[in-house]
């Protein structure tokens, strides 16, 4: 929005156009703090540990492990955790908490988008539908056996959506 001449396509994925309000606050600032003072190495242990009793955690998450093994899908949960900035996620949880809704603004974005989403990623499904609903130029596209890892949930169907989103983008 800010610069939309550097913008030649866009790929939405599990998003929203406005803050998210489910996001509790003091669970962010916990969670940096434990990544300043213990390293993100150790907050994705502890994420990791307490994975298996986490109500909110997706039956698609759950069946990826299964499919990987705990070990290669934990060591690249630990992998992409460890090698975030602990700032960088608190202000990250903070900001999409805390954001400014766009939502008047969609219909201002005027190149082709492509919104992705998990079919089963429940806190997205709406706002994707209004992302694809407003933007002009928008696809929505679900994928099923998903929820909000939709490039390891369901790879195949998630890789033909972004390759024809940019065959699109480029005619």
């Amino acid at each position: 929005l800010r610069a939309p001449e550097r913008v030649a396509s866009l790929v939405l994925m599990d998003t929203s156009a406005s803050r998210l309000a489910w996001i509790q606050r003091p669970l962010v600032d916990t969670a940096a703090r434990i990544g300043r003072e213990a390293g993100m190495a150790k907050l994705a242990e502890i994420l990791s540990l307490r994975a298996a009793d986490d109500v909110e955690r997706s039956e698609p998450d759950r069946r990826v492990e299964q499919e990987w093994g705990p070990k290669r899908f934990w060591a690249r949960r630990y992998g992409r955790i460890g090698a975030m900035d602990p700032e960088a996620y608190g202000r990250l949880g903070i900001a999409m908490a805390e954001a400014e809704d766009l939502g008047d603004r969609l219909p201002e974005i005027a190149c082709p988008t492509l919104v992705l989403c998990g079919s089963e990623d429940d806190p997205f499904l709406a706002p994707s539908r209004t992302l694809a609903g407003e933007i002009p130029d928008a696809r929505l596209v679900l994928l099923d056996g998903a929820a909000h890892q939709p490039q390891n949930e369901n790879p195949a169907a998630w890789l033909e959506a972004v390759t024809s989103h940019l065959v699109r983008a480029r005619t």
